[in-house]
């Protein structure tokens, strides 16, 4: 009889969870879940259901830290670029030339150093020199004695101008993108619906082609450091536009957002997408000296299951440390080099970034804030006497991705308690290759002699990660 009982209530147990299962596969189906990423329009509650279902698609995480967790590590990165005071000298020195109509003078930027004070020139040429920016550091590492100052990840003389067309696509999407966020209110950005949010941001009529391959410098390049509804939207955007370039800004996402759910939802869009598109992009970050970039590149290839890559991965694991040092070879010279993550304020350094813009028909222009202002106020200043312009569609350094800080500084009545927020500032975060100090260069021959200290192969460890993940 007992026998009987416990058969009859495996049988019940059996049909509830038969029922339940089919309910819940129904209610996702009539929400849109196994809808796929480039299908039309969704709800907000659809897209709640569509990220629920997607995290538990999700076997394995690799770096588990948050995103106001990611965002302190970021503020621990060295500041490379014209620090505040040049920054606010060399704007000030220019308006004053620019509103006396003055095509030369004599630059002095003065700048306290430690241990003494000291002053260096700048003789600007006439006319005055389109990367006065880039002459202006170079003058104060030299000064300093700090030729690692312009370290930096230039770009190619090829790579740096726009041709006409894209400069004139560039121009219209920026204008229009930057005079929709400014009209938002700021708890819009931080609170509001995300299909509100998406109807003020995008436009509610099909005319407004936002899901155009031109939209995309200037959708990643003026979204990425929003609040993480905007780069939920900025993804999801992302998504509706096939091609290469898409994908690697997808790709992008993926390693370099500091949210886990912005991230995710890039891998998702990926999931659709031919592996030659992104793959390069997930590769190279393996090659960070910062470990949480190497890891969300493990996340990515382990989630999307690119049995593909398992040949290059394989290789990889051959490859040493990328946070230890290198070696290159500068005029027949074995010198040792480290690659290194580091942010420049964004605001502060236009004039490093790109050419002063000296013509009233040059494309992409935007006015120089003063250190502390915010771009958008700016972005669409006409060019008038006492206004400094740049081009962007002129651009010496690019960077890898954008973070939002908010900026802080002790009051002047209780310094040791009290902090004063100011407005948040934008940084860029570049990856460069400097030469190595004399601690650096004993780790790496402390190595070399197999002492190994302390720590691991940040590289090695994400590579295993993703071939276990694939099964090898």
């Amino acid at each position: 009889m007992p026998t009987v009982y416990r058969f009859a209530a495996l049988l019940v147990c059996a049909v509830v969870w038969a029922a339940n299962f089919h309910s819940a596969s129904t209610h996702g189906t009539a929400q849109g879940v196994s809808r796929g990423i480039l299908d039309g329009p969704r709800g907000e509650e659809e897209l709640h259901a569509r990220q629920k279902a997607w995290v538990k698609t999700i076997v394995k995480r690799r770096n588990f830290a948050s995103e106001e967790q990611l965002r302190a590590q970021l503020r621990s990165v060295p500041d490379v670029g014209l620090d505040e005071r040049t920054a606010d000298q060399l704007r000030t020195t220019l308006t004053s030339q620019a509103a006396a109509n003055q095509p030369s003078a004599l630059l002095e930027v003065k700048k306290s150093l430690t241990p003494t004070n000291r002053t260096f020139t700048l003789q600007l040429d006439d006319p005055l020199p389109e990367y006065v920016g880039i002459e202006t550091l170079k003058k104060l590492a030299s000064s300093r004695g700090q030729p690692e100052l312009v370290a930096l990840p230039w770009q190619p003389t090829d790579a740096q101008q726009l041709n006409s067309s894209l400069a004139r696509s560039l121009q219209m999407t920026a204008t229009h993108l930057h005079a929709r966020l400014a009209r938002l209110p700021k708890e819009d950005l931080q609170k509001a619906k995300l299909e509100t949010l998406r109807t003020k941001l995008w436009g509610q009529t099909a005319d407004e082609k936002w899901d155009e391959p031109d939209c995309i410098p200037a959708i990643t390049q003026i979204l990425q450091a929003q609040p993480t509804l905007v780069r939920t939207l900025l993804v999801e955007q992302l998504a509706k536009i096939p091609g290469n370039a898409s994908s690697e800004a997808l790709a992008q996402r993926a390693l370099f957002d500091l949210s886990p759910q912005v991230r995710e939802q890039a891998i998702a869009a990926l999931k659709s997408r031919p592996v030659h598109e992104y793959q390069k992009t997930l590769l190279s970050g393996f090659r960070w000296p910062w470990r949480p970039v190497t890891e969300h590149s493990a996340e990515a290839i382990a989630t999307l299951q690119l049995q593909e890559m398992v040949k290059q991965l394989t290789a990889m694991l051959q490859e040493p440390d990328p946070a230890l040092p290198f070696e290159k070879v500068e005029n027949g010279e074995r010198v040792l080099y480290v690659k290194e993550l580091v942010k420049m304020n964004h605001a502060q350094n236009c004039l490093l970034c790109h050419p002063q813009s000296l013509q009233s028909g040059d494309l992409v222009r935007g006015a120089v804030p003063s250190p502390g202002q915010r771009m958008s106020s700016y972005a669409r200043k006409s060019f008038h006497g006492g206004t400094v312009m740049v081009r962007a569609d002129n651009t010496t350094l690019r960077q890898e991705f954008s973070v939002m800080h908010l900026e802080g500084k002790p009051s002047a009545e209780n310094s040791e308690v009290e902090e004063v927020k100011l407005p948040t500032q934008r940084y860029d975060y570049f990856l460069r290759e400097r030469r190595a100090t004399a601690e650096e260069i004993k780790r790496h021959q402390e190595r070399e002699k197999g002492a190994r200290p302390g720590g691991f192969n940040v590289e090695r460890e994400a590579v295993l990660f993703a071939l276990h993940s694939l099964g090898q």
